[in-house]
């Protein structure tokens, strides 16, 4: 047996990146805009509730398919692009509903 101290690396904590952090960051805001809606007294709260809660979706949408290890400049282009595709799909919904609308007619 040795009387050696046995010594073990000292490992330091992995930093999170911009995208992790945003994703807990958003988890967090959504789950306070469901208190937000769910209470009775301010209908005020309510509506802030409301908008926090879609804003914050479709900001998870973007951060929950950037990979969590990019770093702050690619995630921001990756929420650009996913902002592109979003606001594409919701003008393509309005415009497209009219049509749909009059064949069902």
């Amino acid at each position: 047996m040795s009387d050696q101290p046995t010594t073990t690396p000292q490992t330091a904590a992995p930093r999170r990146t911009f995208a992790s952090t945003m994703q807990l960051v958003l988890i967090f805001v959504m789950a306070t805009s469901f208190v937000m809606i769910t209470q009775q007294e301010n209908r005020e709260i309510y509506w802030w509730g409301v908008h926090i809660l879609v804003a914050s979706t479709l900001l998870q949408i973007a951060f929950g398919n950037i990979p969590s290890h990019f770093n702050f400049r690619k995630s921001l282009v990756g929420v650009a692009i996913a902002a592109v595709i979003i606001g594409g799909i919701v003008v393509l919904a309005i415009n497209l509903a009219p049509t749909l609308l009059s064949l069902g007619r």
